[in-house]
């Protein structure tokens, strides 16, 4: 176990386990939810997570996270950065126009470091959801 590597001893099985469950308990990025509650007004908003659907479910629930539809690794069984992964997404939910740009939309999304910048994706997000209908 990766404790007994860094000399880590006296740690409860339910400490362990609290401990590997902390994925669940992560808070959003403050302007998470009030950017997703706005992409959902005009777009179906979809995770695409190499977490696994019951994790990124129950952030979700914690959180107050909007998502129409958890997608994951689970489906296509690969991770990211694997294309066939981002690929997967348009194609489950049927949105076969623009699919190169909007898996480039969530590659971008998804190396993001910055909340700020999140903005900066609902607006271009819209836009190119205007120019297609």
């Amino acid at each position: 176990m990766a404790l007994a590597e860094f000399g880590v001893t006296g740690v409860s099985d339910a400490e362990k386990d609290h401990l590997a469950l902390g994925w669940r308990r992560l808070d959003p990025w403050p302007d998470v939810v009030a950017g997703m509650t706005r992409l959902k007004q005009r777009f179906t908003v979809a995770a695409l997570s190499n977490g696994n659907i019951a994790l990124v479910t129950e952030m979700a629930k914690r959180s107050g996270i909007p998502w129409d539809v958890i997608l994951g690794a689970d489906f296509v069984r690969t991770y990211k950065p694997m294309p066939v992964l981002y690929d997967s997404a348009p194609l489950l939910l049927d949105l076969v126009q623009d699919r190169t740009r909007l898996g480039q939309m969530a590659q971008q999304a998804a190396s993001l470091a910055r909340p700020q910048a999140a903005e900066a994706i609902v607006d271009e997000l819209l836009r190119l959801g205007a120019s297609h209908g």
